[in-house]
């Protein structure tokens, strides 16, 4: 069917190899059907792997869990566990798996390792990820999911991730780091992911908050991506000058140069160098709709509004990495347009703190709370201040520095009195700002209190 042939080289190496190994090539063909090739070549049988000679003594006598909606994945999976000195049960599905979790638990066997897939019926793999984490009785089961490639959803509920068709190698690795006594330590709790989908791209992260520096870096890197950071709009238009950059992610409201005067800058620069329009994602507490399309008038292709879920960033950061014009997507996400009551909700939420601490390393993750107990104070100073001064601009200008800084760190009832302050002031509204402010400064002190008490961050940092 094709209209050119090769040199016929490739034929030429094939009867080289097979002449070295003492063999021989033959050939039939026939016009119109096609050819057959046949390679005949002496070669004696390996014996089977022995089993009771594990190459990594750590694994001998332990015991893995196969769970896998499919019957010859499992299988293939558990053959290479067992090929490295443990014991392995399979079954389909997460309900049975948890089944015999719980029978390990009362018996003499317990399981040491969990390899997981992600399309199970009924009971998902994130719950039983969950579960085994939750429960007392199961803290030194590992979990790994292992993936197609897609993104693995809930990922921080994993001790490691491997990709399928699953590598004896890599598995063998990961199964060593998670279950010898001293890599275990330092890898708990932090997910070895396969190489990431941001592998090869590079992002250019323009915050002035060093908490959301912080936070969204390290959600990026964790899937490979590559983060470069500035704290203001100034100059950026010039690390963009050589075209290596796959997309920024620009704060809205920076000292010196604003996110929207910065994009103005880039488009410019690109306009006069005929270099390509890198994506522009705008990362903003206020995400208004007539702020949204000031945004886009200004050059920019999306939006994303803080504080931000995991999930939203990736999926906002993927789906302009790939270069696709702004005609063919929407703005992520849908941002309310007025001031809404705060939610019924705790004053620290820790499963939104939680996500995050899944996806920073423990000392990050503790620097983070202490600059925000440190930061805290100093911010509800501020409000203070503003509130007695009825300064508007000071007032908008502490919801929106509120917003983010308590959201990253699960505080989401001061979070969303940020944002209704900031709305307030940004319409004019003095009198109900001053009103929000007076609810920040009700809510802040038990939100600060909260963090304190449940990661012991000392008084004296207030």
């Amino acid at each position: 069917t094709r209209r050119f042939g090769g040199t016929g080289l490739g034929l030429a190496i094939c009867r080289d190899l097979t002449a070295l190994m003492g063999g021989t090539i033959d050939v039939v063909s026939r016009e119109g059907e096609g050819s057959v090739f046949t390679v005949e070549i002496g070669l004696e049988r390996v014996p089977d792997a022995a089993r009771t000679s594990p190459s990594m003594p750590v694994l001998a006598g332990r015991r893995a869990l196969v769970v896998d909606a499919v019957e010859v994945t499992r299988r293939m999976i558990a053959g290479q566990i067992e090929a490295l000195g443990m014991d392995c049960v399979e079954v389909g599905s997460a309900g049975e798996a948890l089944i015999i979790l719980e029978m390990s638990v009362a018996g003499e066997r317990p399981i040491d390792l969990v390899v997981s897939g992600l399309n199970l019926t009924g009971l998902s793999a994130a719950r039983l990820a969950r579960w085994v984490r939750l429960d007392p009785d199961l803290a030194g089961v590992r979990v790994i999911a292992a993936t197609c490639g897609a993104p693995v959803p809930d990922e921080e509920l994993y001790d490691g991730v491997v990709s399928k068709p699953v590598r004896r190698r890599e598995l063998a690795e990961l199964m060593h780091r998670l279950l010898d006594p001293e890599a275990a330590a330092a890898h708990r709790g932090n997910p070895v992911p396969a190489e990431g989908p941001g592998h090869g791209r590079r992002l250019l992260l323009v915050e002035d908050n060093a908490t959301n520096r912080t936070v969204a870096t390290v959600m990026l890197e964790r899937q490979g991506y590559t983060v470069e950071t500035a704290e203001t709009g100034e100059g950026v238009e010039l690390r963009l000058a050589d075209g290596s950059f796959d997309a920024v992610l620009m704060d809205i409201q920076m000292p010196v140069v604003d996110g929207i005067e910065a994009t103005r800058r880039i488009r410019a620069a690109e306009a006069a160098a005929c270099l390509p329009p890198v994506p522009i994602v705008a990362l903003t507490a206020n995400a208004m709709a007539g702020m949204r399309e000031e945004y886009l008038a200004a050059g920019m292709n999306d939006y994303l509004a803080k504080p931000f879920q995991v999930d939203d960033l990736l999926a906002v950061v993927a789906k302009w990495c790939g270069g696709r014009p702004a005609a063919d997507a929407a703005p992520s996400g849908p941002a309310p347009s007025r001031p809404t009551p705060a939610p019924a909700v705790p004053v620290l939420d820790e499963t939104a703190l939680d996500q995050v601490a899944a996806v920073l390393p423990v000392e990050k993750f503790e620097d983070l709370v202490q600059s925000f107990v440190t930061a805290g104070v100093a911010q509800l100073d501020e409000v203070r201040a503003a509130r007695t001064a009825r300064d508007i601009d000071r007032l908008r200008r502490s919801g929106h520095d509120i917003i983010s800084t308590a959201g990253n760190c699960g505080l989401m009832q001061l979070s969303d009195a940020g944002r209704r302050l900031q709305v307030a002031a940004r319409a004019g509204d003095l009198d109900q700002a001053v009103e929000v402010a007076g609810e920040i400064l009700d809510v802040g002190p038990a939100a600060i209190e909260a963090i304190r008490s449940r990661f012991g961050s000392p008084r004296s940092a207030a």
